[in-house]
C-alpha cells in the first residue's frame, strides 16, 4: 500500500519507546515516532505505522 501512495524508500524500525517510519514522498524525506505506550493508540505495530504514514493527505493544493 504503501508503494501505491507514493512512499518510497520506507524505512521502519521498532523501538524501546514505539515504530519509526522513515519515507520519501514527492522528493522530501519524513521521519514519523510511534510513541506506543497506555495512552497511545491499541494498535501500535510497524504496519499500522506504514499504513498511517501512507495515508497522510498533502494540503494547499500540491500533487496528492
Amino acid at each position: 500500500m504503501a508503494a501505491e501512495r507514493g512512499l518510497t524508500q520506507v524505512h521502519v524500525e521498532q523501538t524501546e519507546y514505539g515504530v519509526d517510519v522513515a519515507f520519501v514522498r514527492f522528493g522530501a524525506a519524513y521521519n514519523l515516532t510511534f510513541i506506543c505506550d497506555s495512552m497511545g493508540p491499541p494498535d501500535c505495530t510497524e504496519a499500522a505505522a506504514v499504513a498511517f504514514a501512507a495515508s497522510l493527505q498533502v494540503l494547499g493544493g500540491g500533487d496528492q
